[in-house]
């Protein structure tokens, strides 16, 4: 069944082997290598079959890698997007020469935002308002990992609450 435009498609189980934290401590999600890359195949496989994006965006930095993977997959090209934040070192927010420097990169063409998670959804959002003004033709979002609590992408991976703990982060830490 296709996924109508505003309905989330994407996995509601735990068959990736998403590792959880352990009892009493802060719920943070493990994500291995092989989960990371099947849930990237798996929403690429969706959005190729239902939108057909002609860019890939990735917002800086938690969405860089899994929005290479689904490019790559996809075969399209990638952007890199730093969506500035509401915290301390939010900058000066949408600025002419963003809009400018994005205006080539996806003016006229179908772009699908990725990110890791959706937290509060002002990520998402703003991106999607920034292609739009740099004059992207439609914009969709996709996150692999989907919180209830937060605005909701178009496509994702699974849909499950707490902190996600990527591949390289956790061979970091855990080392």
């Amino acid at each position: 069944m296709l996924a109508r435009r505003g309905e989330p498609r994407g996995i509601r189980s735990g068959r990736h082997g998403v590792a959880g934290s352990e009892p009493g401590c802060c719920h943070f999600l493990r994500i291995p290598w092989e989960t990371l890359a099947a849930l990237c195949q798996e929403v690429a496989s969706q959005v190729h079959r239902e939108y057909r994006p002609e860019v890939v965006v990735g917002l800086a930095r938690a969405g860089y890698v899994p929005a290479a993977i689904v490019a790559s997959l996809l075969r399209r090209d990638l952007v890199t997007l730093r969506v500035p934040s509401r915290g301390l070192d939010a900058g000066p927010g949408i600025t002419p020469e963003t809009l400018t420097s994005l205006t080539p990169l996806v003016f006229d063409r179908r772009a699908l935002v990725v990110d890791e998670t959706n937290g509060s959804g002002d990520q998402l959002i703003t991106a999607a308002r920034m292609l739009r003004l740099a004059g992207a033709s439609d914009v969709r979002t996709l996150t692999l990992f989907l919180q209830r609590s937060g605005h909701h992408p178009d496509y994702f991976g699974v849909e499950g609450e707490g902190h996600v703990l990527q591949p390289w982060v956790a061979q970091v830490i855990l080392d």
